[in-house]
């Protein structure tokens, strides 16, 4: 029994290890060289400390139309009434 639990505690152990070696890659994971801009819209709302969501868009005209709403929001006499989003991060394909 007592070798069971020897086991069992390193087998949490490497677990764990292994847990906190792919966390930490995640955040230091190469940048995407693929994208040529990037906007996060938060209309009239914040983030709030949580991750923007990520969007790509392969039309500089439709990712233009899109920064530009976020503007208009933000800059509206009405942004305090529309209510909080979440963000959005847009990010333009290269090409």
């Amino acid at each position: 029994m007592k070798k069971l639990h020897k086991y069992l505690i390193v087998g949490l152990i490497l677990l764990g290890t292994g847990m906190i070696i792919w966390a930490v890659s995640l955040k230091y994971l190469p940048v995407d060289d693929s994208v040529s801009a990037s906007y996060t819209a938060c209309g009239c709302g914040g983030c709030g400390g949580v991750e923007p969501a990520v969007v790509y868009v392969d039309n500089a005209a439709e990712y233009d139309q899109i920064v530009e709403r976020d503007k208009a929001l933000k800059s509206s006499q009405d942004c305090h009434a529309s209510g909080c989003s979440l963000c959005t991060e847009y990010r333009l394909r290269k090409g």
